[in-house]
């Protein structure tokens, strides 16, 4: 039986170093280039030489619309869209990690390779300096005096200033840009939708965004040719639905949707974006629960996609509808089929020829791939909770 649940990824790093309600900034870099490899991760703490006096996040740039009012006064705003915002921090830079700045420098990475290099100002500055070269994409991920959630904004640099007064505790204003303008949360929140090709059946679940202002979302499907539709209900905003119209050729077949680019990706490919109904709206989630359906979930042609064991860990993994397990065929190892086997652990007591084989739908001496019973496919929809 098709199904629909879901669950939150975990809502911080697993190395977060601080307890929940106390600050800290964190900076990934993100953008992998043909210049320079990535400069991983760099906490903005004590250990590693930077103290965050203070913080800002700018209210996002207005994008304005207005027109003349035609023959009379004033004029027509239709303004509603933001454009990026500017985040700065402004950091006093320290070369030992005790509150009197006593005792052995902090030790960090050669960024020519080798034995760490004790810090010294000029290598601290030139390291945090790195994450704001304009090409690089550097994410922070920072929380809060008492406020227990964690954070991410995606960010591009824009400017650094340095002004040295003194041989010790000099600081550095560091600004960076944000192009999508939206703080969003650490954890990842999906739906996910196992659908076993039922005829009419149609898929419900309650959502939240937990933030301030609407939350893009990014769809991914791989299975046997299903073409569903997108709808998003909620008390405030009413209806709002997407439509995808692309049938998978085979059961391997990937493709994601992306509300914020608006893009189709089929196979890696950009060469989706025709396959959306015309009538569709690409709706964002509004803050508080929504209605999420997923409908019109019927394969749009018979199929026969191989169903495998799997632990739990490999994803997406097809899960075989217990109605249709006496409609299917074991194929051994070998004659061109995988080597899938039942994974460790798993008690194959009650039938031993399970082991070793691995399954399809396609009926016993059939030459005929469509002549199956109607595929599997999972249908994964991921959004995070977004704050202005």
């Amino acid at each position: 039986m098709s199904r629909i649940d879901q669950a939150t990824d975990a809502d911080r790093p697993p190395d977060w170093p601080v307890h929940p309600g106390v600050m800290h900034f964190r900076l990934i870099d993100t953008q992998r280039n043909t210049e320079s490899p990535l400069l991983g991760v760099l906490d903005l703490s004590c250990e590693n030489g930077y103290v965050v006096r203070s913080y800002e996040f700018a209210q996002p740039e207005i994008r304005a619309a207005v027109y003349n009012n035609s023959l009379d006064d004033g004029t027509l705003d239709v303004t509603k869209f933001y454009g990026s915002r500017a985040i700065t921090l402004e950091l006093s830079l320290k070369v030992r990690a005790s509150v009197n700045d006593t005792g052995d420098r902090i030790e960090i990475p050669n960024p020519g390779g080798g034995p760490m290099v004790e810090a010294t100002e000029a290598r601290l500055r030139d390291r945090l300096r790195g994450y704001l070269q304009p090409y690089r994409r550097a994410r922070l991920i920072f929380s809060e005096h008492d406020d227990e959630r964690v954070r991410q904004i995606m960010m591009r640099g824009a400017e650094s200033a340095c002004v040295i007064a003194q041989p010790r505790f000099n600081s550095l204003s560091a600004s960076w840009v944000a192009p999508r303008c939206y703080i969003e949360s650490y954890g990842l929140h999906r739906a996910t939708a196992i659908v076993d090709g039922v005829l009419g059946e149609s898929l419900s679940i309650d959502i939240v965004n937990a933030g301030n202002a609407p939350a893009y979302w990014v769809a991914r499907i791989q299975g046997e040719g299903v073409s569903p539709r997108f709808v998003l209900s909620n008390s405030v905003t009413g209806s709002s639905f997407l439509k995808f119209n692309y049938a998978t050729q085979q059961p391997g077949d990937m493709v994601t949707i992306d509300s914020f680019t608006k893009s189709v990706i089929i196979n890696r490919q950009p060469v989706g974006f025709g396959y959306v109904d015309d009538q569709s709206q690409w709706f964002r989630i509004p803050p508080g629960v929504s209605t999420l359906t997923l409908d019109d979930l019927a394969q749009t042609r018979p199929g026969w996609p191989y169903a495998i064991w799997t632990d739990g860990q490999r994803l997406p993994a097809f899960i075989l509808p217990q109605s249709q397990q006496g409609m299917f065929t074991r194929r051994r190892e070998g004659e061109g089929n995988p080597p899938w086997v039942a994974p460790p652990g798993t008690d194959t007591s009650a039938d031993p020829s399970l082991a070793g084989f691995s399954w399809s739908t396609r009926p016993p001496d059939s030459g005929d791939p469509g002549a199956g019973p109607p595929g599997v496919a999972q249908i994964t929809f991921e959004w995070r909770d977004t704050w202005v």
